[in-house]
């Protein structure tokens, strides 16, 4: 119960994934697409010392977001009228009588790594950092500004592996036009924001809106490519196809069920 608390990415798959398969979904979604794009840029480099220094971020990037997950789960709730509540009693109890020692343990392991990330020759180390004041402020307001913090800790969290290991600063608009982008076009949708036109019929089937947008983002990217032979184009077009391949076969196995 309390182990979550403390050991990275427990916390997110007790709370958020929480099945085998929401687990596997997240991984397909976000470390795979991670991985495969370091890959794409570091492909003519055989290091161990780099992939280690991947995951060490990727480790470093989820606890720093969990961070904002537990006080969100533990302590906004207290302002909202009908909060979701992510926690039971006993676990909020201990929350509340381990607050500091939580806190202070995920910061300490959160520099412990940072420091090994950067004896390793990590780039940009205040990047994942970031998530932490972005996290503060999204958790102290409720209104549709949280749409657009919520698509810049999207975007961090998804970048910063790269940003950090490779330096290549093309990772924040890659993952801003492959995931970001209608990941905040279907919350647009919630009702709880009232923004009307994207409770249509048309953004409704989540599925189908993703397999058409990275329809879209595909051939977009390829007719850019083939105009100017664009890198970065051909990046978006290969990360594009392959969330197309992975939300079409969702479509066919929600059709089938």
């Amino acid at each position: 119960m309390w182990c979550k608390f403390y050991i990275p990415f427990l916390y997110f798959i007790e709370t958020r994934t929480k099945t085998r398969a929401k687990t596997i979904s997240w991984c397909l979604i976000y470390l795979f697409p991670v991985l495969l794009l370091f890959f794409l840029f570091e492909s003519t480099k055989e290091s161990v010392e780099l992939w280690g220094q991947l995951g060490l971020t990727i480790v470093l990037t989820y606890n720093l977001y969990e961070l904002g997950y537990i006080y969100n789960d533990a302590e906004t709730i207290k302002k909202e009228i009908k909060p979701t509540l992510r926690l039971s009693e006993k676990e909020i109890r201990y929350y509340e009588g381990n607050k500091k020692t939580i806190y202070i343990f995920r910061l300490f392991v959160s520099v412990v790594v940072t420091f090994c990330v950067y004896k390793l020759g990590g780039e940009f180390l205040w990047y994942p950092w970031l998530l932490i004041p972005m996290y503060a402020i999204y958790n102290s307001i409720r209104n549709r500004l949280n749409l657009l913090l919520h698509f810049i800790l999207v975007t961090i969290r998804y970048s910063s592996p790269l940003v950090v290991c490779t330096g290549d600063l093309r990772s924040i608009i890659i993952f801003t036009i492959c995931f970001s982008i209608i990941n905040v076009i279907e919350r647009c949708g919630e009702k709880r924001f009232e923004l009307y036109y994207f409770q249509r019929e048309l953004f409704k089937n989540h599925s189908l809106l993703r397999c058409r947008y990275y329809l879209f983002i595909f051939f977009t990217s390829l007719c850019v490519y083939l105009n100017s032979l664009s890198e970065l184009s051909l990046l978006i077009m290969v990360m594009s196809l392959y969330y197309f391949v992975y939300r079409l076969m969702i479509f066919f196995m929600e059709k089938i069920k």
